[in-house]
């Protein structure tokens, strides 16, 4: 997907896969300054399946007007333990 960007910051950061049950703190339209980031946690009661003490991760706003594209998606799994 590509995402929009404008003179002074980015929009529309990558939106990550349904099953990985990630939230992010973004408001769609909004504009994110540059080197600033939005941050993906996991939906409440979840926790990172790789790094259960994780609470969050985060991607930039690059200067270029992009948002930094994460290379991994982290997943979560809820408190059953099972991948949904």
């Amino acid at each position: 997907m590509k995402h929009s960007t404008t003179e002074t910051g980015c929009v529309d950061p990558p939106i990550p896969p349904k099953e990985h049950n990630l939230t992010m703190d973004y408001e769609n339209g909004t504009e994110v300054a540059l080197a600033e980031v939005v941050s993906y946690s996991c939906k409440e009661g979840h926790s990172f399946i790789e790094e259960p003490g994780l609470t969050h991760f985060e991607v930039v706003c690059l200067e270029n007007g992009t948002f930094e594209n994460p290379k991994y998606w982290k997943g979560c799994t809820p408190p059953s333990g099972n991948l949904i």
